[in-house]
């Protein structure tokens, strides 16, 4: 049962890191940058990519999804 959970696991993992691939590319030709944990927290932020400079922070890849959707 552990060998489950631990595939479980790394396909869940591999997921998000596809997700946010994804979501990193349409960020970036909307002109931002993504980036979690910055500074310390454990939320998503679109960067201005010039500066750094936050321009909006969400707690789940799928909220920034719906942020650059609208």
């Amino acid at each position: 049962m552990p060998q489950n959970s631990r595939n479980h696991s790394t396909t869940t993992e591999s997921d998000e890191s596809d997700r946010f691939d994804e979501l990193a590319v349409r960020a970036a030709q909307a002109g931002y940058h993504l980036v979690q944990n910055w500074p310390n927290s454990h939320h998503w932020h679109l960067l201005d990519p010039t500066d750094n400079h936050p321009l909006h922070t969400a707690p789940t890849l799928d909220a920034i999804a719906t942020w650059l959707d609208s």
